[in-house]
């Protein structure tokens, strides 16, 4: 994150810079922004702690070693690393020679940082801040990606109403970055899950059901901040038939499904 002596530069996801002052309060800095903006503040601000916040994850490394087994001197994405955990663990993977990992966040990648300097200085991870609605990466570079943790489900160009535009265009960005014959491994929200109760409902994060679309499964979940104001964050959960119809839309042969938990993921192979 970029600073200078009044203003901090964030990096949202309308692919835009925005700028707010860095002595306001988090209440005021959210004023005239797009949801896109406050999701991103809010993604800021929970950092690695989000995985506390929303009990849904799992760790899924299996399903990665599952998908590598018996290959050899491969490269591997994530998209939307956030902490760096899984990097970490695939690091210790023989079958991996170079690990890259994205995230738009830089309260995430600097926890990345301090988790993988290790693997960094061998120059065995490299991180990379950059939004998957516009990678700018070598095409074709890529043997597996992974993008776990409903990041494609969070994926947002300004306000809600293009959500799904977004999730095409984070695909057909994969896509071309991913070699042929590799892999997309993807774990998302599972709308069949969901209710009040058991998708969010914590002390921090809380559906607001007003401005979410059931139905179509756009939830608008408000984070409360320290100050007690709820800053609202995007979440998109899919259903079956959905996130198999946008892997297939373009050209992508989906291998295997998977259902745990309150998550859906999908193993699919480039053409």
């Amino acid at each position: 994150m970029k600073r200078n002596n009044r203003f901090t530069t964030a990096f949202c996801s309308n692919r835009e810079e925005v700028l707010f002052p860095n002595e306001m309060p988090f209440t005021c800095q959210i004023k005239g922004l797009n949801l896109a903006q406050k999701s991103f503040l809010v993604y800021e601000a929970m950092g690695s702690k989000y995985l506390v916040y929303d009990n849904n994850w799992g760790d899924d490394l299996d399903i990665i070693r599952s998908t590598i087994f018996r290959k050899n001197h491969l490269v591997m994405l994530d998209a939307g690393c956030g902490p760096g955990w899984h990097l970490e663990q695939c690091a210790k993977l023989r079958e991996f020679d170079h690990l890259i990992g994205i995230d738009y966040s830089p309260q995430m990648l600097k926890e990345s940082h301090q988790r993988l300097a290790n693997f960094i200085t061998m120059n065995r991870i490299q991180l990379l801040q950059k939004n998957i609605l516009n990678l700018r990466l070598p095409p074709a570079s890529a043997d597996v990606i992974v993008c776990f943790n409903n990041t494609l489900g969070n994926l947002l160009e300004a306000d809600m109403i293009g959500a799904s535009s977004a999730r095409e265009n984070g695909i057909a960005e994969l896509k071309k970055v991913l070699r042929r014959g590799g892999y997309l491994i993807i774990s998302v929200l599972n709308r069949d899950t969901f209710s009040q109760n058991n998708g969010y409902g914590t002390r921090v994060l809380r559906v607001d059901l007003e401005r979410s679309n059931i139905e179509k499964g756009d939830f608008v979940v408000l984070y409360k901040t320290a100050d007690g104001w709820e800053c609202p964050y995007f979440s998109h959960w899919f259903n079956q038939n959905e996130v198999l119809n946008l892997l297939t839309k373009f050209g992508m042969e989906v291998i295997e499904l998977l259902k745990r938990k309150k998550r859906l993921i999908v193993i699919a192979r480039k053409k």
